[in-house]
């Protein structure tokens, strides 16, 4: 079972997105994943693997960038491997 969260009318929508990951996952389960999920490279398969853990949407690219930095997440017409 899930959820959805629109983050429309938040003054910080990515920092409400991993509050709400860490918040899904608990602690001790996105301390086990973070390490997992920074050694993947390609925002796809960071995509496939959040999804794995029940993270989809807005929240998925808040996390590749909380990892990989701000501007890093690149929409399907600018990424010529999507």
């Amino acid at each position: 079972m899930g959820y959805t969260v629109s983050y429309k009318s938040s003054s910080c929508p990515k920092v409400d997105a991993i509050n709400d990951i860490k918040q899904w996952l608990g602690q001790s389960k996105w301390d086990e994943l973070y390490p997992y999920m920074a050694a993947l490279p390609n925002q796809n398969v960071f995509a496939l693997a959040a999804s794995f853990a029940g993270v989809k949407g807005f929240p998925v690219i808040a996390w590749y960038e909380l990892i990989h930095g701000e501007g890093s997440w690149k929409d399907e017409d600018e990424n010529p491997f999507i």
